[in-house]
C-alpha cells in the first residue's frame, strides 16, 4: 500500500510555477518584454513539461515570473491589466471555463496572458465563486477583450451537466458510461470513475476494485499539443520517470526496460509506456488526443486491469 501510495498519490493540479527571480536593478521596457516572451515561449512548448513519477502530472519550471515584467508593461502604457470578476458567471460553470481558455488559446498575439480563479488567493472564501479572470493585452486588443466579456455573460445561465451514468451492453460484459464534462466515460461496472476540476485542469481517477485496487488517472496537459508530438514526448516521459526511480527508496523495478504501444481508438489515440514493477504489478504513463489537444496520464496495478484501462481510453470520447 506505501508503495501504491508513492507512485499513484494526487498531490494537487499543476497549476503554478514556483519559480521568483529577481530583476536586474535597471530593467528597460525591452527587457520586460522579453522576460514576458520568454515565459509565454516556455510553457506554450509542450516538450518543456515533464512527468511527476508520484503523480503522473505534468509540470514545467519557467525561467522567470512573469507578474513582475507584466506590471512593469502596464505601468508603460503597454499593456492593460484587467482584473475582471463575472457575477453571473459561476465558476463552476465548465463550459464558460473551456470557453475563455480556448479563446486566449485562440487568441495568443492579441491577449499577452491570462488566468482565472487562482487557487492560491490569500483570502479564500467559502460558498459558490464567481469566475474571476485576469487578463494583460495591448490597447488594441479591447474590442476581442470585450467580445470574450460578451460571450461568457451570455453564458451565465447556460445549465451545467452534472455526472450522469447508464448502463449499456458492450461486447462480453455490460460497461456503466458516465458523462461528467469535457469528456463521456465507458467503463466496466466494478470501476468507479471520479472527476475533479481545478483552474480548468479537467482530471478523471477511476480505480478498479479487483482484487489489490488497480488506479487510472488522466488529465488535460496544460500546454497546446498535437498528435504528432505524443510518440516524443511519451518517450521523454519513459527517460525522466527512469532517471527520477534512480533516486527513489519506495518505488522499485523489475527491469529497466519497458514496452511502448500504441493506443487506437476511434475518437482519443496515442502512446503509452509500461514498466515492471517489483512484486509484479505494472507502472505505465500515456498521452491520448483527439486532435484538440493532449491528455496524459498513468495507470498503477495488475495487467489484467491495464487491459482493461486501454479499453477505457480507446473508447473515450467528448460530451458534445
Amino acid at each position: 500500500m506505501k508503495l501504491k501510495l508513492a507512485i499513484a498519490v494526487i498531490v494537487g493540479f499543476a497549476a503554478g510555477f514556483g519559480v521568483r527571480t529577481m530583476m536586474p536593478p535597471e530593467t528597460t521596457v525591452a527587457d520586460h518584454w522579453r522576460i514576458v516572451e520568454e515565459y509565454r515561449n516556455h510553457v506554450f512548448n509542450p516538450e518543456n513539461y515533464t512527468a511527476d513519477p508520484q503523480t503522473g502530472l505534468s509540470s514545467t519550471e519557467p525561467p522567470h515570473d512573469i507578474e513582475p515584467s507584466l506590471a512593469a508593461l502596464v505601468s508603460a502604457d503597454e499593456l492593460r491589466h484587467l482584473d475582471l470578476v463575472l457575477p453571473s458567471v459561476a465558476y463552476s460553470n465548465r463550459n464558460a471555463t473551456r470557453h475563455w481558455m480556448a479563446f486566449c488559446d485562440r487568441h495568443k498575439e492579441e491577449i499577452v496572458w491570462s488566468y482565472g480563479n487562482p487557487s492560491s488567493a490569500a483570502f479564500p472564501t467559502q460558498g459558490g465563486q464567481p469566475l474571476h479572470l485576469h487578463l494583460w493585452f495591448p490597447e488594441s486588443s479591447t474590442p476581442l477583450v470585450q467580445q470574450l466579456i460578451s460571450e461568457l455573460e451570455g453564458m451565465g445561465d447556460e445549465p451545467i451537466k452534472r455526472s450522469t451514468a447508464k448502463k449499456q451492453s458492450a461486447g462480453c460484459g455490460t460497461d456503466k458510461i458516465v458523462e461528467i464534462q469535457p469528456l463521456i466515460v465507458q467503463a466496466p461496472e466494478d470501476w468507479t470513475v471520479k472527476y475533479q476540476d481545478g483552474e480548468g485542469i479537467h482530471f478523471y481517477t477511476l480505480t478498479c476494485k479487483r482484487g489489490e485496487n488497480s488506479l487510472l488517472m488522466f488529465s488535460r496537459w496544460p500546454a497546446p499539443g498535437s498528435k504528432k508530438q505524443i510518440p516524443a514526448l511519451v518517450d521523454s516521459l519513459a527517460k525522466g520517470f527512469l532517471k527520477e526511480v534512480g533516486k527513489s527508496e519506495e518505488i522499485k523495478l523489475d527491469t529497466l526496460e519497458y514496452d511502448t504501444k500504441p493506443i487506437m481508438g476511434d475518437n482519443f489515440s496515442g502512446h503509452s509506456i509500461a514498466f515492471m514493477l517489483e512484486g509484479g504489478s505494472l507502472q505505465t504513463m500515456f498521452m491520448i488526443s483527439d486532435g484538440k489537444g493532449i491528455w496524459n496520464g498513468q495507470f498503477t496495478g495488475s495487467k489484467e486491469c491495464w487491459i482493461e484501462a486501454i479499453e477505457i481510453l480507446k473508447k473515450l470520447r467528448r460530451s458534445r
